[in-house]
């Protein structure tokens, strides 16, 4: 299996460009998977600086209703005419951000995309085998905390705007001959909860890799999401997991990522725009 970072919030160069967002190109067992597609359509462009031909993906994850997982969806069905996009149930309603002080600021899919090209779009109520050995979770269980900058994150529903619940957020599995791979956008339910959730769900079943963000940057406004001592505890929970490797990206954080490194070692490893990995 090789994983591509078409787009991360960090950017080594390369002739690339990064954002505020997450998209992972999957190559595995004969087919292609798009997981996120970044904040615009600059991952199409990295895509094909990497020699990538986007029209080629067979299949479309959408981790969560937000803009920077989703906000390059027009521009991948202006590229590709063939794929199906999978996302959870109510991945399509109106989601907000909000610091203390300001106003509620839209950070939900663009509408008209979601309306011009509704037929190429499948939403998930459950655990569901979208492919060969691709699975979505979608319930994840709330045995530990979630992460604290959850609480700046909004919801509209019944014309009320709520905080968001994340029942949206989905977690993707793809079991291998020898193990799983777990691709988690942004774990808004908490990595750990995550985990949890995989480790139930496929017991017994050895975890080669997890990748994604891990919701636990810092904000100009309100400093790191997390304090030091629960991104410690997430690391050594991390840590005790029989799982070979993490590759975290996006809503982690550079600072928090340190943290997590000194605890985890090489246990854990940071992939920007760019960068590739193979399990």
């Amino acid at each position: 299996m090789k994983v591509t970072s078409l787009i991360d919030d960090e950017c080594q160069g390369r002739g690339l460009e990064g954002e505020h967002g997450l998209s992972l190109l999957i190559e595995w067992d004969g087919k292609t998977i798009l997981f996120d597609t970044g904040a615009t359509g600059r991952f199409v462009d990295n895509a094909e600086k990497l020699g990538f031909d986007i029209s080629q993906v067979d299949v479309v994850v959408i981790s969560h209703g937000h803009y920077d997982h989703a906000g390059g969806l027009e521009r991948f069905f202006q590229e590709n005419s063939r794929a199906r996009v999978y996302m959870g149930e109510g991945a399509d309603l109106n989601y907000y951000s909000k610091d203390p002080g300001s106003s509620y600021r839209y950070i939900g899919i663009n509408r008209n995309v979601m309306d011009q090209y509704n037929d190429r779009i499948t939403f998930l109520k459950g655990r569901t085998e979208i492919m060969g050995d691709i699975n979505i979770l979608k319930d994840v269980t709330n045995k530990y905390p979630i992460p604290k900058g959850n609480k700046y994150l909004y919801m509209e529903r019944e014309g009320a705007i709520l905080n968001d619940v994340f029942d949206h957020e989905i977690v993707m599995v793809l079991k291998d001959d020898d193990g799983l791979v777990v691709f988690s956008g942004c774990s808004h339910s908490g990595i750990i909860n995550v985990m949890e959730t995989v480790f139930e769900e496929f017991s017994n079943v050895p975890v080669k890799a997890v990748l994604g963000g891990f919701h636990l940057m810092g904000r100009p406004s309100s400093g790191m999401f997390e304090d030091e001592e629960s991104i410690i505890f997430t690391a050594e929970k991390l840590a005790q997991y029989q799982v070979e490797r993490f590759y975290t990206s996006h809503c982690t954080g550079k600072s928090a990522y340190n943290i997590l490194k000194d605890v985890m070692g090489n246990k854990i490893d940071y992939i920007s725009t760019g960068d590739v990995v193979d399990i």
